[in-house]
């Protein structure tokens, strides 16, 4: 089968037709309609298909979705097994989605809330995550690490998106190579990776990095008297890979 182009309303609509209510990674196009608004956009997405040929109107006119569409959808959006993957940079922003079965992976790239789906191989799932990750040489590891309340980290975040001033960010009683490199990276300045995992057994796995020019920067979660927080290190390019790999092989791919 060729790419599937659909947008964030079609998917949706069409997880609806399978019986699907929430579908895993996909942003919800009809979030904030009233049911009139979306009666009234669902005409459209049918239209929509059709000009797709993705869709058409028997003799009667009634609406008939091909069955190769319904396929695809229902396997996506029935998937036990999940990696969401999605980079953000200065230069693109990059989403992946692949939902795994025991036969087949279909990947979905997110461009826009316009999504491009097609069926790949199990390897592609690597090969895809290697060309959208670029490691720079690191022939040392610093041994910097910080640790944030998650609460203070979300005051952080607020701060970037309200554009606040530099002085405000040093006030938050933070400092050091670590710290500066976090807010380049929820500016947009540097590579910001999130990898997230849905296993058969419903266990979440996940992983986030931030590519700085000084080496790669982990995010993990770490709790401590009772205190959610982040703990961000320095780690190796072996690191980095093993922490990878170490989710692929827990999603035991076509099993």
């Amino acid at each position: 089968m060729e790419k599937v182009i659909l947008d964030s309303k079609e998917l949706i609509y069409l997880a609806s037709i399978v019986g699907v209510d929430n579908f895993i990674g996909i942003h919800d196009g009809f979030y904030g309609m009233s049911h009139k608004e979306i009666l009234a956009e669902i005409e459209n997405i049918k239209s929509s298909l059709i000009s797709k040929k993705y869709a058409q109107k028997d003799f009667e006119g009634n609406f008939i979705v091909e069955d190769s569409i319904i396929t695809l959808v229902k396997n996506c959006s029935g998937s036990k097994k999940y990696l969401l993957f999605d980079k953000i940079s200065n230069n693109s922003n990059v989403s992946l989605k692949f939902y795994i079965n025991s036969n087949f992976i279909y990947c979905i790239s997110d461009n826009n809330k316009h999504y491009s789906i097609e069926k790949v191989e199990s390897q592609k799932i690597e090969s895809l995550l290697q060309e959208n990750i670029k490691l720079g040489n690191v022939s040392k590891v610093s041994e910097e690490s910080l640790i944030i309340e998650n609460s203070v980290l979300n005051q952080i975040k607020g701060l970037i998106i309200s554009d606040s001033s530099h002085e405000e960010l040093e006030n938050r009683g933070l400092e050091g190579q670590l710290y500066v490199a976090l807010i380049k990276a929820l500016r947009g300045e540097l590579d910001y990776i999130s990898i997230l995992t849905i296993n058969k057994e419903g266990n979440n796995g996940a992983a986030v990095f931030i590519l700085d020019s000084g080496g790669i920067i982990e995010l993990k979660g770490d709790r401590k008297d009772n205190v959610e927080n982040t703990e961000i290190a320095y780690v190796s390019s072996e690191t980095f890979s093993l922490r990878i790999k170490g989710l692929l092989d827990d999603l035991e791919l076509l099993k």
